[in-house]
């Protein structure tokens, strides 16, 4: 990996990605285990995506949220949030989220620190309170979905988390995008287990680059 302290020709983070890399905050990234390469990046075409049942009730419970798109700016609000969602996810935190502490400094340096055009996608319900807030990476070809943070208390009834992906898609698809980035998956990592019900999907090979994956995934 390599840590970009300048800003990214437009399009060679596209290509990037396409070769498995990662951005988080100015760093970007391919994980190389030993012997391993259980890291893939997985990415949904846009104009493929088939909605499930459950999907289609998140798109039916949250037609209410009101989006606005908006170049990514920390502020107090949006980092009220961010740390309500840390608290409320500490006891089922992934490792990395688990070391955050939820301070200003790891805000803005883990969301806010960027080398490419990132947008933040603002969720709010009609009286104006922040839902979520979603950051993204804008490319020539995709949107790479960042990181996403909510209000715990609504996404119990609103589902969040699924509800962002859908939006994202919906986004890239208004702007004549290919993909959008969910990051990385692993097969037997059950935290992952959200983003391979989006499909069809693709993901990374190292042989074979992105491919569909079988459809037991």
């Amino acid at each position: 990996g390599f840590d970009c302290d300048r800003p990214l020709p437009e399009g060679l983070y596209d290509s990037l990605m396409q070769v498995n890399f990662r951005r988080n905050g100015s760093v970007v990234y391919r994980p190389d285990c030993q012997g391993c390469s259980g890291c893939r990046m997985i990415r949904i075409p846009v104009g493929g995506l088939e909605l499930n049942r459950a999907q289609r009730r998140c798109l039916k419970r949250n037609q209410d949220v009101i989006l606005t798109l908006e170049a990514a700016q920390p502020t107090d609000e949006k980092h009220r949030l961010y740390r309500q969602y840390l608290g409320a996810r500490h006891s089922s935190a992934s490792p990395e989220e688990d070391a955050m502490d939820g301070s200003r400094e790891e805000f803005e340096s883990f969301l806010y620190s960027s080398c490419v055009n990132t947008e933040d996608v603002v969720f709010r319900d009609p009286s104006g309170k922040l839902l979520a807030v979603s950051v993204v990476d804008r490319e020539p070809r995709s949107l790479s979905a960042v990181y996403c943070y909510f209000d715990p208390a609504e996404s119990i009834r609103r589902s969040l988390g699924t509800f962002n992906i859908l939006a994202l898609v919906e986004q890239a698809r208004r702007r004549g995008l290919d993909y959008v980035y969910l990051g990385y998956w692993l097969g037997d990592s059950r935290k992952m287990n959200y983003k391979s019900s989006f499909q069809p999907s693709e993901i990374w090979s190292p042989r074979l680059g992105f491919v569909s994956p079988p459809p037991d995934l």
